[in-house]
């Protein structure tokens, strides 16, 4: 793993946990990585999605939930997480595009 992928991973965890801190919930970091790293290899391994929508989402959601996180907190934290990392790039990322493309 490059050290840019590395810091990718690390910020995104960390961006994560502080999402749960917000949240009110203090999480262990092994339960931090387990649950993202097992939801981000179920999105990687099923290509039925781009980006691993809804299965990155429903997997962090019930490895979380069997982990002992609260639902309220788990489901608020993750869709919180997926719209900052994943959603909100992707539709800032288009208009730029086609912005940049014209230049």
């Amino acid at each position: 793993m490059t050290t840019v992928a590395a810091m990718n991973v690390g910020f995104n965890m960390l961006s994560l946990y502080f999402l749960f801190l917000a949240a009110g919930h203090k999480m262990h970091p092994g339960v931090l990585v387990a649950g993202y790293g097992l939801a981000y290899l179920l999105g990687k391994v099923a290509y039925i999605s781009p980006g691993g929508v809804g299965l990155i989402e429903g997997g962090m959601t019930a490895i979380y939930l069997s982990l002992g996180i609260p639902q309220s907190i788990g489901v608020v934290v993750i869709l919180s997480y997926r719209l900052f990392s994943f959603w909100l790039p992707t539709l800032l990322g288009f208009p730029a595009a086609g912005y940049l493309e014209n230049k």
